[in-house]
């Protein structure tokens, strides 16, 4: 999961997640990250996730977008990446992994081994007799 930090604005060191790409940045209802601020347009910036180049963003025609400190129509977004949308700096992150608890299939194999080897032990000593 993709996490855009905001570094600068009024909603300072919260982080919105991007669940879903095409993701819009704006002023619209329709956007995904709603930003209200001065220099936002309604339909800003998009991110995408193209499997073949990663995540790239995109500005509007005629839209200001910097990407670590240089303007950009289009770039491609590597993790640690700032973003300036108007009045906004968002940092360009990705979701801490979170491991599953393996406690129950630990469990089921080592309950399968000891029940084959019940099983194996019970047939050696069938044929042995």
């Amino acid at each position: 999961m993709v996490l855009l930090e905001v570094l600068s604005g009024p909603t300072t060191e919260k982080a919105f997640a991007a669940r879903k790409f095409p993701f819009l940045i704006g002023r619209s209802p329709k956007s995904d990250l709603r930003l209200e601020l001065g220099g936002v347009w309604p339909e800003h910036a998009r991110i995408e996730f193209d499997r073949s180049e990663g995540f790239k963003v995109a500005a509007a025609p005629d839209a200001l977008l910097i990407v670590n400190g240089t303007q950009v129509q289009r770039a491609r977004l590597r993790k640690g990446d700032v973003l300036e949308i108007g009045a906004v700096k968002l940092r360009f992150e990705f979701s801490p992994v979170r491991q599953r608890g393996l406690r129950l299939r630990e469990l089921s194999c080592w309950l399968l081994i000891a029940v084959l080897f019940v099983v194996q032990a019970s047939v050696m000593y069938w044929l042995a007799r």
